[in-house]
């Protein structure tokens, strides 16, 4: 009997698990990692606390922040940076790794 039970119930998890792992391919596959060609002449690219992927680009006078965890730009708010909690990324390279390893 609990041999009856526990065959549909592995059937049902290997389907899950096959379920969620063609929706995270998909994802992966949809998301276009942004192109050191896709930013301003002038970007910068810093890494805050080790994993957060943020650019600066300057606009005249005034520059504005993106934040690019999870592979999608937000505005950010750099009143929350602190000489010690973020640092120029070495390259775009580097930089681009960091956004990588948020999605």
């Amino acid at each position: 009997m609990a041999g009856q039970v526990a065959e549909p119930l592995y059937e049902h998890l290997f389907l899950c698990t096959l379920l969620l792992s063609a929706l995270f391919l998909r994802k992966q596959l949809a998301m276009q990692l942004p192109k050191l060609e896709d930013f301003p002449l002038g970007t910068e690219f810093y890494i805050k606390e080790f994993d957060v992927p943020l650019v600066r680009i300057s606009e005249g006078s005034k520059c504005k922040w993106l934040n690019w965890f999870g592979g999608t730009p937000k505005e950010y708010d750099a009143t929350a940076l602190i000489v010690s909690n973020n640092w120029e990324a070495e390259s775009f390279e580097q930089w681009l790794k960091i956004v990588k390893d948020s999605l």
